[in-house]
């Protein structure tokens, strides 16, 4: 979900540094020792960076000692995280929580943070028995990422983005209860021109899915991957499956107009406080951030609160249907006690 033009990365504060190094994933770990490398900083802040490099490396030292290096095909929370060929293209996987179901769900996503416009309904849905499966058509790694300690673009730690994305996504499905996750592997930015192979790719894992019904990006959104990810998993789908167009981070589309909702989930103050956990999980997208940046944050987890005062409750997730090219609804079958249909 490309909201901001900068980011700022993973500068521990002083006062809790060592604590967040002692919990900093060994990916992120190993991100921050290589970006700390080389640099030099005179004046009163070339002891900080001193010690900082001496805890980094102390860290990293502990790791291995204690055998805490991840070995290919595992990741941070020991589930299973491999690579998959499908349609010919290596596809990156996670099994999470290994919900047995039998109704599933399928969100697909242009980057590994676009299911927040989802606004939680797909959390809620799991809590309705049904498993959920993410795929993220792109590896989120477009933006520059800049050096740790400077604010200085660094092609180290950019290079390594992809890499934390996709962990930052595995993290943020596990919280969300989210069964499995994909990851394409598109090129981020590419995927307008890429829609041929994402649809061939997505179209291989809905035939093993056979997911109930399928949310994406609205096709409208104003950011073109966005809005070409639902293109994917409309054309994926075939007519078969119904598809269910997110809510966009401001309410309008490409054109300025309102987004109208067709489908409200009210959410309980504990799944709000879910969705704003699984997105604070993609700390590359959340933390250290320029006062605009930070409030573009809060825009995304200000979405609930947005579309549940257009039904009179504190939170709400949103979708938009069209009816008319389906002939079932099943997110209002699994809702179907609290769910608000819009009357157009």
């Amino acid at each position: 979900m490309h909201m901001v033009d900068k980011e700022k990365g993973f500068m521990p504060h002083h006062r809790s540094s060592t604590e967040r190094l002692s919990r900093m994933p060994i990916e992120e770990l190993s991100a921050l020792h290589d970006s700390l490398q080389g640099r030099r900083r005179v004046g009163r802040g070339g002891k900080h960076l001193d010690n900082l490099r001496r805890n980094v490396e102390g860290r990293l030292r502990e790791r291995e000692r204690r055998g805490n290096r991840k070995p290919h095909g595992t990741s941070e929370g020991g589930q299973d995280n491999t690579t998959l060929e499908i349609a010919g293209r290596q596809v990156l996987y996670a099994r999470l929580n290994g919900i047995d179901s039998s109704v599933r769900g399928l969100v697909v996503e242009a980057h590994p943070d676009d299911r927040m416009m989802a606004e939680g309904i797909d959390g809620a849905a799991v809590r309705k028995g049904v498993g959920m499966t993410v795929v993220t058509l792109t590896d989120g790694g477009a933006r520059q990422f800049p050096n740790i300690m400077e604010g200085e673009w660094s092609f180290e730690a950019w290079q390594r983005l992809p890499q934390l994305r996709w962990q930052e996504s595995i993290a943020s499905v596990k919280i969300l209860n989210g069964d499995e996750v994909y990851n394409v592997g598109i090129p981020d930015g590419e995927l307008s021109s890429s829609q041929p192979e994402a649809i061939v790719v997505l179209s291989e894992i809905i035939l093993k899915l056979k997911p109930a019904f399928i949310i994406a990006p609205h096709p409208g959104d104003p950011h073109p991957d966005h809005s070409s990810a639902y293109e994917v998993a409309s054309a994926a789908a075939n007519g078969e499956i119904p598809v269910y167009a997110m809510d966009t981070i401001m309410g309008l589309d490409r054109y300025g107009n309102f987004i109208i909702p067709t489908h409200y989930v009210p959410l309980s103050r504990r799944e709000d406080r879910r969705r704003n956990r699984g997105f604070d999980a993609h700390a590359t997208q959340v933390k250290n951030l320029q006062p605009e940046d930070r409030r573009n944050v809060d825009r995304v987890k200000g979405m609930t609160r947005r579309r549940g005062r257009d039904i009179g409750v504190p939170f709400a997730g949103s979708l938009v249907f069209d009816a008319t090219s389906h002939n079932s609804d099943p997110i209002a079958e699994i809702f179907t006690k609290e769910i608000v249909l819009a009357d157009h």
